[in-house]
């Protein structure tokens, strides 16, 4: 799982690669622009609400902010109690899963 700190860090790197300001992204969660900047320091904690609602307004998948790019954080494998009972095949499966539920959470959403 990423730290509040790196989520924030993602989350500025996303909003000035797309040219928007903490107020746009502000509007979009209905905080202030110095509440995004809070966010982006790592210093407030966000929902998971919250979580999709960033990913809809950027057009990225939500999960990137949970383990990085594509990755979900119950297929961290390395991690996780039950590694030893999965096959690869299985994380596959699973990773393709989890792609297409993000793809559709992004359609469902995208304005």
């Amino acid at each position: 799982m990423l730290s509040k700190a790196e989520i924030g860090a993602k989350i500025r790197q996303l909003r000035q690669a797309k040219n928007k300001t903490q107020g746009d992204l502000g509007k979009v969660l209905g905080i202030s622009y110095a509440a995004v900047s809070d966010i982006e320091r790592g210093i407030t904690d966000l929902t998971i609400s919250d979580l999709y609602a960033i990913a809809r307004f950027f057009e990225v998948p939500a999960s990137d902010f949970l383990e990085g790019q594509g990755q979900h954080p119950s297929i961290s494998f390395s991690q996780n109690r039950f590694a030893k009972d999965i096959t690869p095949a299985e994380k596959k499966e699973a990773d393709k899963a989890i792609r297409s539920f993000d793809e559709l959470v992004l359609k469902k959403y995208k304005k």
